[in-house]
């Protein structure tokens, strides 16, 4: 019989809203090794008896005060090998879209948490610790996935005579491709609405 592998499990929670007009994402700066002082997404490592999404939530909230507004949608795995100093860790990453969050304040582990534009934090050279900069690259083509995804359908219904709640067909809306960087179109939805 082959001996099943164990390793750590983390989480990682992309979270992304936009504040004048540019997307942004949230981040912890780190206040103990590996990468203290660095920039990373709020995390860290489940408990005995937690479930992923739980154990999300729970480093969201410890690490940057706030609590999750919406539905956290799992994004991905990664890992184990490569992506951590102290050995293998596995890691379930998740996704929350909000127009807007509570005020954020350090705490657990993180010696900052704030709010950063997504365009200076993707990119060859990431000031994200571990593979951050990878899981940030995923979660935002992620979210314009299901921004177009939700425009397509607002769009289906506004051409099959439905009224749109929160505008009108033509209004301007702000979009972001997958690079962070924001586009102009027209449409009746935008990013977390």
């Amino acid at each position: 019989m082959i001996e099943p592998v164990t390793f750590p499990i983390a989480v990682d929670v992309v979270a992304l809203t936009v504040i004048d007009h540019t997307l942004h994402a949230l981040v912890v700066r780190r206040g103990i090794e590996p990468f203290r002082g660095r920039l990373a997404l709020p995390g860290g490592f489940l408990r005995s008896g937690e479930q992923t999404d739980q154990a999300a939530a729970r480093e969201l909230e410890e690490e940057t005060g706030v609590t999750p507004p919406g539905h956290l949608e799992q994004l991905r795995t990664y890992g184990p090998l490569g992506r951590d100093p102290r050995g293998p860790v596995l890691s379930v990453a998740y996704l929350l879209l909000a127009p807007s969050f509570s005020p954020t304040h350090a705490g657990g582990d993180a010696a900052g948490a704030l709010w950063q534009p997504v365009e200076a934090l993707l990119g060859p050279d990431s000031p994200l610790a571990f593979d951050h900069g990878a899981i940030l690259a995923d979660g935002v083509e992620r979210a314009a996935c299901l921004k177009a995804s939700r425009t397509h359908t607002l769009s289906l219904r506004a051409n099959s005579g439905s009224r749109l709640r929160g505008g009108g067909r033509g209004r301007p809306s702000a979009s972001f491709r997958p690079d962070g960087r924001r586009r102009r179109r027209t449409g009746s939805s935008s990013l977390g609405a």
